[in-house]
Formats: C-alpha cells, structure tokens, sequence
C-alpha cells in the first residue's frame, strides 16, 4: 500500500508520537508510506523510520490545504490518515479538492484515496479557532470519509452524542506502544498472584500541561493505601515545575519521577 500520514508537526505529543509509530512500523513492513507537516521543527521528536519520505507545506492553511490537495493527486496514496483536529479538516477539504479536479480530468482519473481521521481528545476544540471548526463540522466531516477513529471507548462514546459523528463510521483503536523484545529469562505473569508480587508501579505518559491532569494523579498516588508505591510520569511540557512544587509539598520526592521526554517509551513500558 501507499500510505500518507497528516500531522501539525514531529513535536512531542501523543498524537504526533501515535502517528510516527504506525508509520514507521507501516514503513518497515515494506509499505511506502509519506508523513506529511505543517511545519519542521528543531527539537527532537518522536522516532520516524529512515525510509518514510517526509513532506513539509510549511505554508499558511489555505495554502496548506492546496498543496495538500496536490500531494494527494499527484501521490495517489492508498489511505491517507489525519490526526489533530485542525488536520483532519484540512485533509478533508484537500481530498474534495482533489477529486473535484479528477471530475474535470475524466480521461486521468486518480483511484479514489481512503480518508481516515483520529480523534485523540475531548478538548482538542479548545486548541485554536481551526480545531473547533473542525470539531463542529465532525457530522460532515465523518459522512465524507472512511473511517472517524476515537482512542478510547468514551472517547468514541462523546463524538457520536456530543458531536454527532456518524456512528456506522466510527471505530476505537487504542493508542499503540512500541515495545522492545523482553529480555532472556522473562516469563510473562500467569495469575493475579504474580502480579501482585511485583512493586506497585504507575507509570503515565504525556505532555505537562494542565488538561491532562497529572496534578490529580500525583495526589492520588499520594492518598494511595500502599505507602510504597511509585509513580513516573513520562513528557514535558510547562506544567513541569508547578508538578514537582506539588510532588515536594505532598513529600513525594522519593516515590514520583518526572524523567521528561522519552524517545523510546517501550522501554518504560
């Protein structure tokens, strides 16, 4: 297959990591597979195999949509997957675009490209005037493509009551987490005793900021009935200095990690 990958940018967030993983892992199984951003970034971000062919627009959104809309014609991408709200509009009108202009070229028709948008929260309408279009226009935009994905079972629940995504088009896919090979000699539990032997370890991953909340699971960690247990939050993000104030009010010091961005979280895993 050929497959195309939209996103704002390789940055540190979930979403952003969840779409580097499945095309690095779509890309190593032989598939060819094209990640495009809005925009480069400095920093490092999430891992992205060698062999994905990376695209940047770098360009405002009306203009992003357009050069979108002729990737997608001149490509002609098997699927062709979103995510961020604000990505998963413009992949949709970029795919109208698309096939608006095919019907002008009946003699070179392109084969019909599947869309495919993910929905990673239930606040992303609250990042920016384009997102909450976007989350607004789900009831069209779920009608014009092929699947909606929501990563969670309430997460899918909320975009067909609150949003009124169209249900027969929406399916829950988990966040996938690459994992390395278990070392030699591990056997995996086989009973709740087993599980219960080992350390109560939380362990949690995501950008500081405060929508996630990681305030409520510090605190939580800290009324927990199991004085021992430990918790290591995995990202950064602004949040950060506010979350160890609190860590080292609650004398949580020495039971709450904050190791900061991750590249290969399989390994925490």
């Amino acid at each position: 297959m050929k497959l195309l990958f939209y996103i704002p940018g390789l940055v540190d967030g979930g979403a952003e990591r969840v779409m580097a993983s499945l095309a690095s892992s779509f890309s190593r199984e032989g598939h060819e597979v094209m990640m495009v951003v809005d925009f480069s970034v400095k920093q490092p971000g999430p891992p992205l195999d060698a062999n994905v062919m990376r695209i940047e627009l770098n360009r405002g959104h009306l203009q992003s949509v357009r050069n979108l809309a002729r990737i997608l014609r001149e490509q002609r991408p098997d699927i062709a997957i979103s995510a961020i709200a604000s990505c998963s509009l413009k992949l949709t009108l970029a795919s109208l675009s698309a096939r608006s202009t095919d019907m002008l070229r009946p003699r070179n028709p392109s084969p019909a490209t599947r869309i495919i948008t993910t929905w990673h929260g239930f606040e992303e309408y609250k990042t920016g005037a384009l997102s909450r279009l976007a989350t607004l226009s789900l009831p069209l935009i779920s009608r014009m493509t092929a699947r909606t994905v929501a990563v969670s079972d309430s997460l899918k629940s909320d975009l067909a009551r609150r949003w009124k995504a169209r249900e027969d088009k929406l399916v829950c896919i988990h966040n996938p987490v690459p994992v390395p090979d278990f070392p030699e000699g591990y056997t995996p539990p086989e009973s709740p005793e087993d599980l219960r032997q080992r350390e109560n370890l939380i362990l949690s991953a995501g950008r500081l900021v405060p929508g996630k909340r990681f305030d409520l699971l510090i605190r939580a960690v800290h009324e927990c009935r199991d004085p021992q247990t430990r918790l290591i939050i995995l990202g950064e993000g602004p949040e950060r200095q506010n979350l160890a104030r609190l860590i080292d009010e609650l004398g949580l010091s020495d039971r709450v990690e904050l190791p900061g961005f991750v590249r290969k979280t399989g390994e925490y895993y």
